[in-house]
């Protein structure tokens, strides 16, 4: 009877602790988009973190700055300090949270929601802007459907 018990119990454990991994791998795929931080992950973090992320990005942008755009056929000539807008962290911190306040925004990643603020910062015409947000929710609503679909679906 103590056997059954016990490994009643050791069945219950591992079935909680299988049901944690898969909510785990159900949270990271809900705070990354193509394996990039996105609008759920910033809205996640904290003023604190969020100012910590944005440090580290900046010096991404110092130390890359002059590179071309990776994976962007679409951005031939801009380089990867174009993507970073010309304000304070504070600003951009400030900026990125109106951003990501409106839902339909929350699934792309922070990089590109970066590269609309710059837009906007740099007087880029609004159709250029609301073009470019357009194509980038299509993009990643799209890449998002795929993943939750699996493999073999």
């Amino acid at each position: 009877m103590k056997k059954q018990r016990l490994q009643l119990t050791m069945l219950i454990c591992a079935l909680a602790l299988a049901g944690s991994l898969r909510a785990q791998d159900q949270k990271l795929a809900s705070i990354t988009t193509i394996g990039l931080s996105n609008g759920r992950f910033w809205m996640f973090m904290d003023d604190r973190q969020r100012t910590c992320y944005l440090v580290g990005y900046q010096d991404h942008k110092i130390v890359f700055g002059d590179l071309p755009v990776p994976a962007c056929d679409a951005c031939a000539g801009e380089k990867e300090k174009d993507w970073w807008p010309t304000l304070t962290v504070g600003e951009i911190l400030k900026g990125l949270d109106n951003f990501y306040g409106e839902p339909e925004n929350l699934s792309l990643p922070i990089r590109f929601a970066l590269r609309i603020l710059a837009m906007k910062v740099a007087g880029k015409p609004q159709p250029e802007i609301e073009g470019w947000l357009t194509t980038y929710r299509r993009y990643f609503f799209d890449i998002r459907k795929e993943q939750s679909r699996g493999p073999g679906c």
